[in-house]
């Protein structure tokens, strides 16, 4: 139970990584009985999509892994970023929902 009630908020998650994706799919649960506008964002990484649709989450999907060399990581962040950007911008969310999202965290401000 809530202490205090979401309703009519604009809640976004961030998942990363499939490990976030098991661990909030409580957290989905609860925050849809509690009525908020949800955005979920995820990013193309190992099984992650996968278990996502495997919990029936709606979510959108923005990024992918970057890889091993560290050349292409910085690449995708920053193409993560600018593709993140526009959406979140325009959800303009009370909320920010993350276990280690970086791009999630320079966004949410």
């Amino acid at each position: 139970m809530l202490i205090m009630s979401l309703s009519g908020k604009r809640i976004w998650i961030d998942v990363e990584q499939p490990k976030t994706a098991i661990m909030f799919n409580s957290l989905f649960k609860l925050f849809e009985k509690e009525d908020p506008e949800l955005l979920i964002t995820a990013r193309d990484y190992d099984s992650t999509y996968q278990i996502l649709d495997d919990f029936g989450v709606k979510y959108k999907k923005i990024g992918k892994h970057g890889g091993e060399k560290l050349e292409e990581k910085l690449n995708t962040y920053i193409n993560r970023l600018k593709h993140l950007f526009p959406v979140i911008k325009k959800f303009s969310p009370d909320y920010f929902v993350t276990f280690l999202s970086v791009e999630g965290t320079r966004i949410a401000y």
